[in-house]
């Protein structure tokens, strides 16, 4: 509950297009980001950090703060990466009418009868 706000909204308020596409494994294109997105920000920290307190850098100090940048990192910038993500995706394969259209479940208490 406490990471309510890490939900993501279905569709676009404004034009009403699906975030996901509707295929398996729609999500391991935003880790993918994601991951690159930390690894890249870890490295630009300890290579800044290093040159700026060289002779003697305070190991224990990058230690446990950049492994706080790891942990919490992910999780703060997971919406930004899928609609980054979902933004590459347009690039490649624009937007099909099906896109825009919500999705079509039907409802536990409704029985269909065979006919």
């Amino acid at each position: 509950m406490f990471l309510r706000w890490l939900q993501l909204s279905p569709a676009c308020p404004s034009c009403g297009i699906r975030f996901t596409r509707g295929e398996r494994g729609y999500w391991l294109g935003a880790y993918f980001v994601n991951l690159m997105a930390i690894e890249t920000a870890f490295t630009a920290m300890f290579v800044a950090w290093l040159w700026w307190t060289w002779p003697t850098p305070p190991w224990d100090a990058m230690e446990y703060g950049l492994a706080l940048v790891m942990i919490v990192g992910p999780l703060v910038i997971y919406p930004f990466s899928h609609t980054f993500f979902f933004a590459i995706d347009l690039l490649f394969r624009p937007p099909a009418p099906e896109d825009f259209e919500a999705p079509h479940e039907a409802s536990r208490t409704v029985r269909r009868h065979a006919g």
